[in-house]
């Protein structure tokens, strides 16, 4: 828009506007000068900051899979590698081992089809299926007793093989129900888990006729549900699925089928070509961060622009932290201290590093366990019956665990002395039923003892612990027994647990089965936990386990107690990889100074905008009263230049009329 001051002359000869404008600015031009550069710092250092940040995140994630990669350094190899395949468990501490397995069985799951039926899409029948999981385990099918059965009904419009299949896939997913069509006609295919405890039943309620229980009832099983099985040096192991998770320490085991009966040698070892890697891996991420670091901290030389954080004390006390990990002593396996620089870590003198490649591997050769725990936090010592497990936020140490003392069994011991019996010993029918509480959980129903002829009170104590173990609400539970007979000749009926929780009780018997047992004034025993003190502070229990007490340096520091603990010391290692993720965690961390220096120059920014923001209302003020007060003078002036002209008319008057 013309602005209309200018399209008029003014009596002065003055651009007013472009007058006032001139002097408006100039009274803020200084200020606001100022305030635009205060804001580009502002901008500057918070896209610095941002820089910064992206790049620290992205290297957390990558150090994060290095710490979680507790096997670098470790190979895991098999004589059937591709039917036995040996890989290390996430988190676990891997260690030297050697090991036979044999595989016996893959796991199965139960496979059941219906007969062909025609035509396509048929109604079958209304009413309701129950699908009922449970065991085979012991020949016959125990149903799951904490997860009753799975009522599906079953409608008009949706009752044909295909509405049955999705609506049984519906009420429980765990069941894959599909219709297979046949040169016959069509079929309904179940396939359930693989596993022991994944056999299942259906069975039917009809609406009216017999279409749904004559479907169910024609079900032909071609595939019962099993656990797979291996032995390892002998011992047998059962798994839901072809995965054996922690059979070994810190080893998963995953069979194929073309495996079983089949011998494989399993092996771990420690391999130099990793912890190099690691070394190097660990310098790379250094110099990349610190490379990031010096492009934003740089100072300008020569007239060339500084970076956006050249003098920020945060990010100047970041570079000093991140070059002093390179010379921190670090605590080894054998409680020594070792720094980066004697694997051959130096700085060159740019602050970069590099490795010394000569160096690194005389030592890699030397003793590889100390480059492990150079890079990896972990645990060391001399453990005598005990297993160290976790380490958590415990610092790096040397840590001695005395006054131990082994976890105990819940137990129940008869009175009978077995041994003086006459055997073989007959068990009836109708007289061979108990009942049981272990670890606060009841049996289902009464436990039944076989009926038979039972040549020892060993194959006797064997027959109670297998119904014992078989019942599905302890099994469920977890709450197993050992049935053992003691030397004193006492049939003894203990809880597998360990500690407090580990109790038996007896909540009724035969009698018939009394009089063999000798449970009726049975004593019993409550399980005890293990005790123990680390560095003199008495240690936290829970079962087997001792760890740090809340609040405590050794907090996080967690061990398992065996059966004939010794006096002995941990060694935690916190590695460098550790270390670095700590120093780029606690700087992203919310309320760091990193935080701080961002919250600060985000309040830089906007105290500067607000400051042009209010710079620019005083110019628009100080134009417009320039403008009013030239345009008073203005028409001041043109009243004059008026006043003048009359004058100067009457002048030339009164003189022409002489």
């Amino acid at each position: 828009m013309v602005d209309i001051l200018s399209s008029i002359k003014t009596a002065s000869g003055l651009d007013i506007p472009k007058l006032s404008s001139d002097l408006a600015s100039a009274e803020v031009a200084g200020r606001k000068a100022l305030a635009t550069k205060k804001q580009t710092a502002a901008d500057s250092a918070i896209s610095g900051l941002a820089s910064l940040r992206a790049t620290m995140s992205k290297l957390n994630t990558e150090i994060a899979g290095l710490m979680n990669r507790t096997d670098l350094g470790w190979s895991a190899t098999s004589s059937l590698a591709t039917e036995i395949v040996p890989t290390f468990t996430p988190g676990a501490a891997p260690s030297a081992l050697r090991a036979e397995v044999v595989v016996q069985s893959m796991a199965r799951e139960q496979l059941s089809m219906t007969p062909a039926r025609t035509p396509a899409g048929t109604a079958v029948g209304t009413g309701s299926i129950t699908l009922q999981f449970g065991s085979r385990a012991s020949g016959s099918f125990v149903p799951d007793a904490d997860n009753p059965g799975v009522v599906v009904p079953i409608v008009s419009g949706a009752n044909s093989l295909a509405g049955i299949a999705a609506a049984i896939k519906k009420a429980d997913p765990r069941l894959q129900a599909t219709v297979l069509t046949t040169s016959q006609g069509e079929r309904l295919s179940l396939r359930g888990p693989s596993g022991d405890d994944f056999a299942f039943t259906l069975s039917a309620v009809d609406d009216s006729g017999t279409g749904l229980s004559s479907m169910v009832t024609s079900l032909v099983t071609s595939q019962q549900a099993s656990d797979a099985a291996i032995t390892v040096d002998g011992a047998t192991v059962h798994s839901q699925t072809n995965q054996f998770s922690e059979v070994l320490p810190g080893v998963s085991l995953d069979i194929a089928k073309s495996a079983v009966g089949h011998v494989a040698t399993v092996e771990t070892a420690m391999t130099t070509a990793q912890l190099n890697d690691g070394v190097n891996a660990f310098v790379e991420q250094l110099n990349a961060l610190g490379k990031e670091l010096g492009t934003l901290t740089k100072k300008g030389t020569e007239g060339g622009p500084s970076g956006p954080l050249a003098g920020d004390s945060v990010a100047r006390q970041l570079v000093q932290t991140l070059r002093g990990l390179s010379s921190v002593p670090l605590v080894t396996p054998d409680g020594d201290a070792m720094t980066l620089a004697e694997l051959g870590v130096r700085t060159n003198r740019d602050g970069t590093l590099m490795v010394d490649t000569t160096v690194l591997n005389r030592v890699l050769a030397a003793n590889p366990g100390r480059v492990a725990a150079v890079l990896h936090t972990g645990l060391g010592g001399t453990h005598l019956g005990i297993t160290p497990m976790r380490v958590g936020a415990t610092q790096p140490g040397v840590y001695t665990m005395t006054h131990l003392v082994a976890p105990t069994h819940g137990s129940l011991t008869g009175t009978t002395n077995l041994s003086a019996m006459t055997w073989p010993l007959s068990i009836n029918a109708g007289a061979n039923a108990l009942r049981l509480t272990v670890n606060n959980v009841t049996s289902s129903s009464a436990l039944t003892v076989p009926a038979g002829t039972y040549n020892s009170a060993a194959e006797f104590a064997t027959a109670v612990e297998t119904a014992a173990n078989l019942d599905p609400v302890l099994r469920s539970a977890k709450a197993f027994v050992s049935v053992s007979v003691t030397n004193a000749g006492a049939l003894e009926i203990a809880s597998r647990t360990l500690g407090i929780s580990s109790k038996v009780s007896l909540e009724s018997l035969a009698p018939a089965l009394e009089a063999v047992m000798g449970l009726g004034g049975a004593s019993a025993v409550i399980g005890t936990n293990a005790s123990g003190q680390i560095n003199g502070v008495t240690a936290s229990s829970s079962g087997s386990q001792l760890r740090g007490p809340l609040g405590s340096p050794i907090e996080g520091l967690v061990f398992s107690v065996g059966g004939y603990p010794q006096d002995s010391r941990i060694v935690v290692t916190r590695g460098v990889f550790d270390r670095l993720s700590d120093v780029v965690t606690k700087t992203l961390a919310s309320g760091s100074p990193l935080s701080g220096r961002d919250a600060y120059w985000q309040k830089q920014k906007t105290t500067a905008a607000t400051t042009l923001t209010n710079l620019d209302e005083e110019f628009k003020r100080l134009d417009g009263r320039y403008r009013l007060s030239f345009g008073q003078m203005d028409s001041m002036v043109r009243e004059l230049n008026s006043t003048g002209d009359f004058l100067s008319n009457q002048m030339k008057m009164w003189t022409s009329g002489n």
